[in-house]
């Protein structure tokens, strides 16, 4: 997608399986979060991730205002507008996609040896005006085989290198219909394995059903009087992993700051752990030494996630009279996860222990609704066409209902029985468990959109959304976004008809503002929590202490939209009969009124109170080539993209200069990359 939409920026969250992506269109508009609006099948929020590329029939990207703000709120930062494969008129047809291959790390990190690894040790000790240590008294064993070549010491990301990691994908599709019905179904399955992380090497495994279908209920006079049909996307995953997270909870820099002079294993194949340490002398060397393999092994190796996602759109067509179509649709998303894992008692060396063993579940579950009813009419007069469109939506969610449990004192052994039912139950200090209910909002949307056309030569679209949001109070509720958008053919005009070189020429400028209420809800309402983990108590008598109550939320009644204003100015051209096509587009997005938590004394709550602070402008230009030709049957093409993007702090509304939930953004005038 990215090869085909200059502008969109597409980076890997992390290398490990099952992570997904992270896409950025027109850079950051917002302190929040940045990502687009993805439309699965007319339903608004769902999860790209869940689909399997063989059941996508298209994609389409929305970048600029004025195309994206039918879709008002949340549009902000662009829509990705994607369609699932539908039933084709004819026989049944079957098809399979597959494909199987393997993965390997094109270039791994260069690390010292056991040898240099004790030169640059002392190195570092003498340069601090420490002694260097005398490793042959210190490790003798260990020593005398590294000075003989027998052994290397440890390449821990050697160790953790999952050669020929497995990657396949199956897909199979049937289709088919008549004049009354149309379906498509699939099912696919996808599997990959890590390339690192061996011997717990991350694994995910998708499995699809995807069901179709359009139906003519009633047909008069040529005339789809009343036709329904319905879209049904349904995915299972389990996934393992490995830690990936900051400095201190990732797996790979603990192999990559691993000692080469620990062995993972020791003479009878088990890891390394404090008794093998002690006994070879490392420990003298360092409190801190450990095995990390080990470690990830026993710490993190042990976990399965399952997540479960349901994307579905039902909807009815009435048209009374031709090119007036009445559609109401009735969308509905609901995701639900589980987590296990167990990790059992160690003791490795250092603080690199655990005891007792323990094991963890949690599972969580949400929900979204969206009812759309719109009202298109199309209609000519003359060489004037007009395509007239009124609607109306309503969505409801809940997000993060969940639920946590651990126990530290688990009465069996193994991951295959790590379960809450094989532990000694809800023992005080011994089971911790933790949950809360789903965080509830709601949106109401009015629209309407005139498209206008001449002759195919002169275009205009006029677009206006009214959106209220249950995360603002009352007052501060509506925002309200317009859009305007013109075209002009010039190969349509007498000076450039029949142009052998140029054969289309297309000149657009548009403008047009979108809504951002992406915020936490109902922080314009006071409330106050009593939590005893967070041991906000009262009394002078440490036995007698009495919970006490803080607030929970700093309201702000007077927090309102967010918008982003974009002008769009570009053209598109054709050449030599159509081989050679051209895009560019130059922008101007401002984003006001940025949403973000205010930083504020601890003593005024756990959590400062979002407010209206600051603006940011992104301007760049985009450039696309593409050239598609053939030489008899063999066709072939080529893509090209260029993009600049210029992202700069323009205003900060607070008086400290820093924002909490992006320190790298501190002052007035910074420019980030």
């Amino acid at each position: 997608m990215q090869a085909y939409a200059p502008g969109v920026n597409i980076t890997q969250a992390s290398g490990m399986p099952g992570e997904g992506f992270q896409v950025n269109i027109r850079g950051l508009g917002t302190i929040g979060n940045s990502a687009p609006l993805y439309v699965i099948d007319g339903v608004a929020g769902g999860d790209i991730n869940t689909l399997n590329t063989s059941d996508i029939e298209s994609i389409d990207v929305l970048k600029d205002a004025a195309s994206a703000a039918i879709y008002g709120a949340r549009a902000a930062n662009g829509v990705i507008l994607v369609t699932t494969k539908s039933g084709r008129k004819g026989r049944i047809e079957v098809a399979y996609d597959g494909y199987y291959g393997v993965q390997n790390v094109a270039k791994m990190p260069d690390l010292l040896n056991a040898k240099q690894y004790m030169e640059i040790y002392n190195e570092e000790r003498v340069v601090s005006g420490k002694n260097a240590l005398d490793f042959a008294s210190l490790i003798p064993g260990l020593y005398q085989q590294i000075m003989s070549d027998k052994w290397e010491g440890t390449d821990w990301m050697e160790e953790i290198r999952n050669k020929n990691a497995p990657i396949q994908n199956h897909a199979l599709n049937l289709s088919g219909g008549s004049d009354q019905s149309l379906f498509s179904m699939g099912f696919s399955y996808t599997s990959q394995e890590g390339i690192l992380g061996k011997p717990v090497e991350p694994h995910n495994d998708r499995y699809t059903l995807r069901l179709n279908s359009d139906h003519v209920i009633y047909r008069k006079n040529g005339l789809d009087m009343i036709k329904l049909g319905e879209t049904f996307n349904y995915s299972y995953r389990q996934r393992s992993g490995i830690a990936i997270g900051g400095m201190y909870w990732n797996d790979i820099r603990n192999m990559l700051t691993g000692s080469p002079l620990v062995p993972a294993y020791n003479d009878k194949g088990e890891f390394y752990a404090r008794e093998d340490v002690k006994a070879s002398g490392l420990e003298a060397l360092s409190s801190r030494i450990y095995n990390p393999l080990a470690q990830m092994a026993l710490n993190r190796g042990m976990n399965e996630t399952q997540n479960y996602n349901i994307n579905s759109n039902a909807y009815l067509e009435i048209q009374p009279i031709k090119d007036m179509i009445l559609r109401s649709s009735f969308g509905y998303r609901m995701f639900a996860d589980a987590y296990r894992s167990y990790q059992p008692a160690y003791d490795l060396a250092g603080d690199a222990t655990l005891s007792p063993g323990r094991i963890t579940q949690s599972g969580g579950s949400g929900y979204a609704w969206t009812l759309d009813n719109t009202l298109n009419y199309r209609f000519s007069m003359d060489d004037h066409k007009f395509d007239i469109l009124m609607g109306q939506s309503l969505e409801k969610w809940g997000y993060g209902m969940n639920m946590s449990a651990t126990n530290a004192n688990p009465t069996f052994v193994g991951f295959q029985h790590g379960y809450l039912d094989n532990t000694d139950g809800l023992t005080s200090g011994v089971t911790s468990v933790s949950g809360g209910p789903h965080a509830q909002g709601a949106l109401a949307s009015f629209f309407g959109r005139v498209n206008y056309d001449f002759r195919e030569k002169y275009m205009l679209t006029l677009v206006m959304r009214a959106d209220g949001s249950s995360n603002f109070a009352k007052g501060n509720r509506w925002g309200y976004f317009p859009s305007i958008s013109a075209g002009w053919v010039l190969t349509e005009e007498d000076f450039l008809a029949d142009n052998d070189v140029m054969n289309f020429l297309k000149l657009r400028i548009s403008w047009g503002q979108n809504g951002n209420a992406e915020i936490d809800p109902f922080q314009y309402m006071s409330l106050i929590a009593f939590n005893p983990q967070n041991n906000y108590r009262f009394g002078s008598d440490r036995n007698k202490m009495q919970l006490g109550g803080y607030p929970a939320i700093l309201p702000n009644p007077d927090v309102a939209w967010e918008t982003s204003e974009q002008l769009n100015i570009g053209f598109d051209a054709y050449f030599l009969n159509s081989r050679l096509q051209t895009s560019f587009d130059y922008y101007i997005k401002t984003t006001r009124d940025w949403l973000l938590r205010q930083p504020v004394a601890d003593i005024q709550g756990p959590q400062g109170a979002f407010v209206n602070a600051g603006d940011i402008e992104n301007k760049g230009f985009e450039l696309g080539l593409k050239w598609n030709d053939n030489v008899g049957d063999f066709t072939y093409g080529a893509h090209i993209n260029l993009s600049r993007n210029e992202n700069k702090v323009t205003r900060m509304g607070d008086n400290s200069g820093f924002i909490e939930s992006n320190p790298n953004i501190i002052s007035q005038g910074t420019e980030p990359v």
